[in-house]
């Protein structure tokens, strides 16, 4: 997802997510938030791992899924959400972002900067590669 973060007052790109529901799995919240971020409909769900977003603040422990698309609708944001656009990128032009910190892309017509610099997103690129998914 390209998103604007007030708090970095920058576009970011970012994995989908978010809380998991009463009477829900974390594998189903990956699903519904996938689908309602992005319009993309799962099909296979991988765990790739845990991390923990701040160990110096936080005790909660967030699941990293890898999933693959099965199709695609029209996504269904909440309107808190600031998602401006679904961004999606091959192989090595993740690697690209990854290293130099951003990906440019057109937003509302103008060539911008998205940083590359998720903590959910460059755990879940790291255990991708490293588990040759």
């Amino acid at each position: 997802n390209c998103n604007y973060r007030h708090a970095t007052r920058s576009w970011e790109l970012e994995l989908p997510r978010g809380g998991v529901n009463d009477n829900e799995t974390a594998e189903d919240a990956a699903r519904r938030e996938t689908f309602e971020e992005t319009g993309k409909v799962v099909g296979e769900l991988i765990l790739l791992g845990q991390m923990i977003p701040d160990s110096g603040v936080l005790s909660s422990v967030v699941p990293i899924y890898y999933a693959k698309v099965a199709g695609s609708q029209k996504s269904t944001p909440e309107s808190s959400e600031a998602i401006e656009k679904i961004i999606i990128l091959t192989h090595a032009e993740i690697k690209k972002a990854l290293a130099d910190g951003y990906y440019e892309c057109k937003i509302r017509g103008e060539v911008k900067r998205v940083f590359c610099r998720d903590p959910f997103l460059t755990y879940a690129v790291a255990l991708c590669f490293a588990k040759n998914l």
